[in-house]
């Protein structure tokens, strides 16, 4: 059996971070900060070379702008997916967190608290099922046997595409 070796990496500090807004599909930019963040890792791994053989990110801008920033440094092809955009999360992408109350009246369909919504399998409609501001990485983390499983299936839809 081959063994795979396999290393995620968060974009680095958005505007949606300092907006405190919920990002999923929110195509927030990175911030000077988060430009610095994946500068710092991309001289660290310039110094210290990963043995990557392959660089994949989301479609969204910020994973682009974090990626580019390693893959440069390492000379390494950059490949777009849309199986690493993070979870849709509907009406609520882009809306301040604290703007819960705002965010049902604008969207009746919302739960009074959706500025508060998380995990817990919860779907936000308009989005995927089980959406949760904090990303697929506390969702999975958070779910052991199971998130194990789902992480599997998306490793295999991953390896197909």
């Amino acid at each position: 059996m081959t063994e795979l070796h396999l290393t995620l990496l968060r974009h680095g500090r958005s505007r949606a971070d300092d907006e405190d807004v919920h990002e999923g599909r929110y195509d927030s930019p990175l911030t000077a900060v988060g430009c610095a963040q994946a500068q710092a890792l991309a001289t660290y791994w310039a110094a210290h070379p990963p043995d990557f053989d392959r660089a994949y990110r989301s479609t969204l801008a910020r994973a682009l702008e974090t990626a580019r920033t390693m893959t440069d440094a390492l000379n390494l092809p950059l490949t777009p997916s849309d199986l690493l955009r993070e979870w849709n999360n509907g009406p609520l992408a882009g809306l301040g967190r604290e703007g819960g109350g705002q965010a049902a009246l604008s969207h009746p369909h919302l739960p009074a608290r959706a500025g508060r919504l998380h995990g817990g399998g919860r779907r936000v409609p308009g989005g995927d099922p089980g959406a949760c501001p904090a990303g697929a990485g506390t969702h999975l983390a958070g779910r052991g046997r199971a998130g194990a499983r789902r992480l599997a299936r998306w490793l295999s839809q991953f390896h197909a595409a």
